[in-house]
């Protein structure tokens, strides 16, 4: 979600038209059925307003807690092929915890240290 950015609404859209016309495009004889539109839409909108709950739609706008340089330095690590991993972590973390603090962030990247480390 966080590499699609602005992208993300066009492309549920297309994916809401997809989904609905497939039967339709697969055999065009067959009329297109409106009630099963109103079930689509439906699960399209739960599906976007759960991103906006947990404000997943915004992914692409946070700016993160800690970069590379804090995390290696949080580490004391001079980087290497765990960074992807570590700045993913950072990033999962601020998703699900939106008001927390970078001390809380910090903590978490230490208490999991190991676990991260295993890669």
């Amino acid at each position: 979600v966080k590499d699609l950015g602005e992208y993300l609404k066009p492309l549920l859209l297309l994916s809401l038209a997809t989904e609905y016309y497939r039967d339709y495009l697969a055999d065009k004889s067959q009329d297109i059925d409106r009630t099963s539109l109103g079930e689509v839409i439906a699960k399209y909108t739960g599906f976007y307003e759960s991103m906006k709950e947990h404000k997943i739609e915004i992914a692409h706008l946070i700016q993160p807690l800690m970069n590379g340089k804090a995390i290696m330095e949080l580490y004391k690590i001079k980087g290497g092929p765990l960074m992807k991993k570590l700045t993913d972590e950072v990033f999962k973390w601020q998703v699900e915890h939106p008001d927390g603090t970078l001390e809380e962030l910090k903590a978490y990247m230490l208490a999991n240290r190991d676990i991260f480390a295993q890669g």
